[in-house]
């Protein structure tokens, strides 16, 4: 089952902006295969674009997941567990397949390690 359908009840390109507007209606908490991006207290586009560029790379080093971006502010519990939930936080800059291609490609910074199974 793929992660979109698993945590959002839809296959991921079956889904819009208003499924993760109903997603965030209650809380959410982050997990090893869900990550929330919100945007609102983040400065320069390029922080933004860093921030994005990290969690890629954590998931790629794990078992994969979504990363939703533009997610609602996210607050951290009293065990240090990242929730969010209420109205998103869209990033203004829309961004096209071939833009965030460029984004990871040209980032040697985010490559994710190679690990060796084996060992």
């Amino acid at each position: 089952m793929s992660y979109s359908l698993s945590i959002l009840g839809k296959n991921i390109f079956d889904l819009n902006y208003q499924d993760i507007e109903v997603f965030f209606q209650s809380e959410k908490e982050e997990n090893l295969n869900l990550e929330f991006k919100s945007y609102v207290n983040l400065g320069q586009y390029k922080e933004k674009e860093n921030v994005i560029k990290k969690s890629v790379c954590a998931l790629l080093n794990s078992e994969g997941g979504i990363i939703i971006w533009g997610a609602p502010v996210e607050i951290r519990d009293a065990d240090g567990n990242t929730k969010a939930s209420g109205a998103l936080t869209p990033f203004s800059t829309t961004l096209d397949k071939d833009r965030l291609i460029n984004i990871f490609s040209t980032a040697p910074q985010s490559l994710p390690t190679l690990r060796n199974k084996n060992k």
